[in-house]
């Protein structure tokens, strides 16, 4: 159980669109796992998302699997940088 405790404070107004999410759910007993799939636009920065008690397996953009270093990941947050952004959308 998560006991770090998030402040209102501490949020920062959101710098993109989501324009939509769609989540798949593989249940069993020994497991679940969740493939989240999410549309952005009007991205200003960089995507922060939290990421607090997963095991994340892959992330990709725009179709492509990024490597652990296009990324940060830590137990609590998700950082994709700006840079990547720009080349992922100049490949769409």
């Amino acid at each position: 159980m998560n006991t770090n405790i998030i402040k209102q404070n501490s949020f920062k107004p959101i710098n993109f669109n989501l324009q939509h999410v769609d989540l798949c759910f593989n249940l069993n007993s020994l497991k679940t796992r969740v493939t989240n799939t999410m549309i952005f636009t009007n991205v200003l920065g960089d995507i922060y998302l939290d990421g607090i008690g997963i095991d994340l397996i892959s992330i990709s953009l725009n179709n492509k699997i990024l490597t652990p270093a296009e990324y940060i990941y830590d137990s609590s947050k998700i950082i994709i940088p700006t840079y990547l952004q720009h080349l992922a959308i100049g490949k769409v």
